[in-house]
């Protein structure tokens, strides 16, 4: 259940991060999402993956991971989008995590 979650999860995030563009935080308006995805993988199970880039770095990828609770349903769905995009705001704007400083110069740097 939980792979078809996330991929029904996908086109409501890609949704909810366009909204990001109308933020009144500098760091998350200038925000470029490049792809959202739902991916599975050993290490981190089922989940969405978000690309993006900051144009103040152009030579960046960024890369964040996320993912809900254990047997997600259907009925959650508008719910986890809203709150992937806020915890993607926290991510970015918080004084402890933020944008990494350094970024890969081939690929994507994951925060």
């Amino acid at each position: 259940m939980s792979g078809s979650f996330y991929e029904a999860l996908v086109p409501l995030a890609a949704a909810e991060l366009a909204t990001l563009r109308e933020s009144d935080e500098p760091a998350l308006a200038r925000l470029e999402v490049e792809d959202v995805g739902a991916e599975q993988s050993d290490e981190h199970g089922a989940h969405i993956a978000v690309l993006l880039r900051d144009p103040q770095r152009p030579g960046c990828v960024f890369g964040w991971r996320w993912s809900w609770a254990e047997n997600p349903g259907s009925a959650e769905l508008e719910f986890a989008a809203e709150m992937l995009r806020v915890n993607l705001e926290e991510d970015v704007l918080s004084d402890r995590y933020g944008l990494p400083a350094d970024c890969a110069s081939a690929g994507v740097t994951w925060f």
